[in-house]
């Protein structure tokens, strides 16, 4: 009995339902910007449309971020990709070590990882978690003797062309989830792993070889 590809596959399944999970709030932001559902104060002033369409943008740029990182991790584990409990959606983390295990799905993957929605999410996300709304960014790298300071100003964000990246990005994502299914499909029973570990029922018990 494969004991560790056994307790692989599982992980993998489990982070494949997370994955799914995890886009929850994208659909809701779809519902909202299909005026599905309605999002403002009980009680006090109204909430202006521009903050509602920014809110739900960073909602659903979030959401399909981060879901996608969570994919990774049902890859990694089906796969047994090195540091797969913390693995990323990243090319030295995931599409590197994978090409070794599955070349399509590696190839399939930098397709996205190197497409112009997934870019623009990225930079997007980015920028909301760590770094707000900020009008400018200050760059500063010293020296011994000196310091250099570079000032960039930053544009306003157009939230429709945020928004068809975000459209353009899931279908890329789907199409991934698709080929991800039908190529893992080649190993019925789960990938077959180098180190995978192998238990045997002997006389004297469960072994491990």
């Amino acid at each position: 009995m494969n004991l560790t590809k056994y307790f692989r596959n599982i992980s993998s399944l489990e982070y494949f339902r997370a994955f799914v999970n995890r886009l929850d709030p994208f659909w809701i932001g779809v519902e909202y910007f299909n005026n599905s559902i309605e999002f403002d104060r009980k009680i006090g002033n109204p909430l202006q449309s521009d903050f509602k369409d920014r809110f739900f943008t960073n909602v659903m740029a979030d959401a399909i971020r981060s879901s996608l990182d969570v994919f990774s991790k049902s890859i990694a584990w089906y796969f047994d990709i090195p540091g797969r409990e913390t693995i990323g959606f990243g090319y030295e983390t995931l599409i590197k070590p994978l090409s070794s295990k599955s070349k399509k799905l590696a190839e399939k993957c930098n397709d996205l990882y190197k497409s112009e929605p997934y870019r623009i999410i990225k930079e997007f996300r980015d920028a909301d978690r760590h770094t707000g709304n900020t009008n400018f960014n200050i760059r500063e790298v010293k020296h011994l003797d000196k310091f250099d300071l570079t000032i960039e100003r930053v544009f306003p964000v157009d939230l429709n062309e945020i928004n068809r990246n975000l459209y353009a990005f899931l279908n890329s994502l789907i199409d991934l989830v698709q080929f991800t299914v039908v190529e893992c499909k080649r190993w019925p029973l789960g990938f077959n792993s180098q180190e995978d570990k192998i238990c045997e029922i002997t006389e004297q018990g469960w072994v491990l070889r």
